[in-house]
Order: C-alpha cells, then structure tokens, then sequence
C-alpha cells in the first residue's frame, strides 16, 4: 500500500552529460509521470550540459554542486538533499557519492542501484552499502549474472533498457549504391574500440563496398581517431559530427543502413536498441548475456567477434551486396525492439518494481542507523583535494591528452 498518491521518485546521477544514461533517465522519467510518479532528477556532481534538456522534456532538475572542500564531504551534502526531498524511491545511477550516502537515509527511503555497463568499477559502485539498499537493477542478463556474483545475498532484477519505435519514418533511406554506415558514441577506444572504425572503413573498400562512415559523439581519442582515418586513406568517406541531442541521433539512424559498435565492454548499448528501431542493422561485437542478449546473429544483426576487424568488414559488404538480405534483417530488427524492447515495456517493468517496494516486497537487510558506510570504498585520493585543486589537474590533463594528439600527428 502507497503512502501517497502519487509516489515521489528521485532519479539519481552524477551529471547530465551526452550519453545513454542520461537518455534513459529521460525515458524512465517520462514514462513514470505518465503513470502518475512525481519525478526528480538530482544530479551530484554539478550539471553538465544536457542539464537543460531536463526541463524541455519535463521533468524537474536540481544539482547538487561539488564541494570546495572536497568530494569527501559530497555524501554528507547528498543525504540531506535526499532526506529534504522526501522521496520515496530513489534510483542512483552510478553516482558514487550517492552511493556513498545510502547508509545515512531513513529506512522507509527504498533505494535501487541501476547498473549500467559490465565494468569491475561500476559493479563496485553499485555494490557499496549492499545492505542498505533494498534491490538493484541491472539493465542486461550478463550484467546481472556477474553483479549477483560479485553481491551475493542480495537481491538483483534484470530491466533493459526501451526506446522509442519512429513510425513511417524508414523512407529516409536513400537507394544508391552506397552503404551508409554510423558510429554513436563516447570516442574512447578502451571501452567502445573506436580506433578499429579507420581499419574496418578500408577493408570494407578494398572489399568494394561503396562504405561512408558518420561518426557522432566526441571523447578522449577524438584525435587519434582523426589521424587513423587519415593515415588508413578513408578520411574523404568519413564525417564527424560532434555530440548530438537525442532527436538528432534518431535522424541520422534513419538516413543510415548499418550501425558499427565494436565495444570491448556494454551493458548492453542503447544506440543498440536505438538503432534497431530506426531499421539499422546492427554489427556489433559479440558479449555474452549483452549485445547476443538483444542480436539473433544472421536474423535482426551480425555479431563478429570482440577485436575482429574482418568479421566486421565481412559482415558489411556482405550486406553492402545483398540488399534484400540487409532490408529483412532491418524490419526483424525494427520488430524485436517494439515487441520487447520499448519505453513502454520498460515503464510497466519499473511501475511493477516500484509498486513491489512500496508494498514492501524487497526490505533492507538491517535498519541503514546499525550500518557502519562504505565511504573508503570508492573514495580516492582525488576526493580529499579541494576542488579548485582538483579544476586544475583536470585542465591540466586535458591541454596535455591535446598536445600529445598533436605530436603524434
């Protein structure tokens, strides 16, 4: 039984700044005021620049900026705004001071992590105070597979991610001989493997795929990636836009036949999702309960081995050259996604989970008052500078990662 009406719900992360987190927080928000939730996101970090969208789409925003004194003070800061703000649900999405500060709410709060990515420090995050939250989520099965491994005794559900299906919008496509292939997101190459994009672009060339590439996001290899296109020849094939809005990745899905993701790691990719739903074929690399959890390999998307520069040139020109076959595969994958991978779907999941914590189905493990916190846990030498201090390394690091691209070139 619901103490209100309307339940509050707070939606917790670090900063609103240009990924699929902040996507889906938009999503979930949206979706759970259409079922009559009031709705906060809080980020703990400062703002970050899609901040405002927040308020476009709407849904209210607060930020809860850094201290001077350090990160270390951050948790304490954070539990009052939570107490004050009388939620009752909080879902924290890999926000490690708010993680931290789970030990320091009331107990009728119902807290749930949301992990997002197959990442040793994300499942660390999440897991900090186990027994003082009362389920986490995990947005994959592999996901959740190696989270219940790593926190054990406690309770673990699995919701994917949902998206958005456009309607009558596929005509975007144009009919030549060209395949038009599209990398989203964040251009760093340890996780998304962005450095293979130039490689993979002249095989599928010296193959005879008419193969142009859209890159959209922006990141730490942003340069080395410029340069890899030049040195490989490819770079008259191959457009960067920069970071996009949410509207502006769905437009360049649907004027784009094939989607590259050749991740080292995901949770589970909602450009993935994305993609599929604009009827963009998906060639992603292959991650075990992730991207297979979603691809029927052949069927909606091809699924080549992690690092397998070939595998994925040969995935392209073989659907470069069969038309048919990659139209077939585009409508499948078009169809999974609104069966089974929709905002609708996804909301339903999260107003039964919250309907199931306000009847109290997932209680804490002990009162959070006879909990000793995890603060040591994620916190870092970083976090005990004060934040002038902490401004100017990382302006110091970046002028350095520039100049270090430049020599390089």
């Amino acid at each position: 039984m619901t103490r209100r009406e309307a339940p509050r719900v707070g939606l917790v992360t670090s900063q609103m700044s240009l990924g699929g987190v902040d996507t889906f927080l938009f999503r979930l928000g949206r979706s759970l005021q259409d079922r009559g939730c009031h709705v906060e996101i809080l980020t703990t970090e400062g703002d970050g620049p899609w901040f405002p969208l927040a308020q476009e789409k709407g849904l209210q925003a607060r930020s809860i900026t850094r201290s001077v004194l350090g990160g270390w003070i951050q948790p304490l800061k954070i539990a009052r705004e939570l107490g004050r703000a009388d939620y009752d649900i909080v879902f924290v999405n890999h926000a490690k001071y708010a993680q931290a500060a789970l030990g320091m709410l009331p107990d009728r709060v119902a807290v749930v992590p949301i992990v997002h990515n197959d990442l040793d420090f994300v499942y660390r995050v999440a897991a900090v105070n186990a027994n003082a939250w009362n389920v986490a989520v995990c947005v994959s099965p592999g996901v959740l597979r190696k989270f219940t491994t790593a926190v054990p005794g406690r309770p673990s559900v699995c919701i994917t991610c949902g998206v958005e299906v456009p309607e009558g919008r596929l005509a975007a496509r144009k009919e030549d001989d060209k395949i038009r292939l599209v990398f989203i997101g964040r251009l760093e190459h340890a996780q998304k493997g962005v450095l293979m994009l130039p490689e993979i672009v002249r095989k599928c060339r010296e193959q005879g795929a008419n193969a142009e590439l859209v890159v959209v996001g922006t990141g730490a290899d942003e340069d080395r990636l410029r340069i890899g296109f030049r040195e490989s020849g490819v770079e008259d094939s191959v457009t960067l836009l920069g970071g996009l809005r949410p509207e502006g990745i769905y437009n360049v899905l649907l004027e784009s036949d094939i989607l590259l993701m050749p991740s080292f790691f995901e949770g589970l990719g909602l450009v993935l999702l994305e993609a599929m739903a604009c009827g963009c074929v998906p060639v992603a690399s292959r991650l075990e309960g992730i991207t297979d959890s979603v691809i029927d390999d052949g069927v909606d998307g091809c699924l080549p081995a992690v690092g397998d520069v070939d595998g994925f040139a040969h995935a392209i020109t073989t659907l470069a050259v069969n038309t048919q076959r990659r139209r077939k595969m585009a409508a499948a994958a078009r169809q999974k996604i609104a069966a089974s991978f929709s905002v609708e779907i996804m909301g339903r999941a999260y107003w039964t989970l919250i309907r199931d914590l306000l009847a109290g189905r997932y209680p804490l493990a002990r009162p959070r008052r006879t909990q000793w916190p995890d603060l040591p846990l994620i916190l870092t030498w970083k976090d005990f500078l004060p934040t002038p201090c902490l401004s100017g390394l990382r302006s110091a690091n970046k002028i350095s990662r520039r100049l270090l691209g430049l020599a390089r070139s």
